[in-house]
């Protein structure tokens, strides 16, 4: 199993913070995507999600705010 890491950098139009991102992430992974998607707050590497069925595991560790207008965010998938 080969985990990959991604990041995916974004403009809005509304401010945003760290916090806002990773509680909306959160909230959806434990509705519309669960199952689907993952998140986790705890600063771990690639090996610790070898055994995650979700689609992607959003790093909350790794999501960060630029700007209150630009965000980044970073999950971690399986390429196999």
């Amino acid at each position: 199993m080969e985990i990959i890491g991604n990041s995916f950098v974004f403009n809005v139009k509304m401010n945003i913070s760290k916090e806002k991102l990773n509680n909306s992430f959160s909230k959806a992974s434990n509705s519309y995507l669960k199952n689907i998607l993952d998140v986790s707050k705890e600063k771990l590497v690639s090996i610790d999600f070898n055994h995650n069925s979700s689609s992607a595991i959003l790093d909350g560790s790794l999501t960060n705010v630029v700007s209150s207008k630009m965000g980044k965010i970073s999950a971690w998938y399986d390429n196999e």
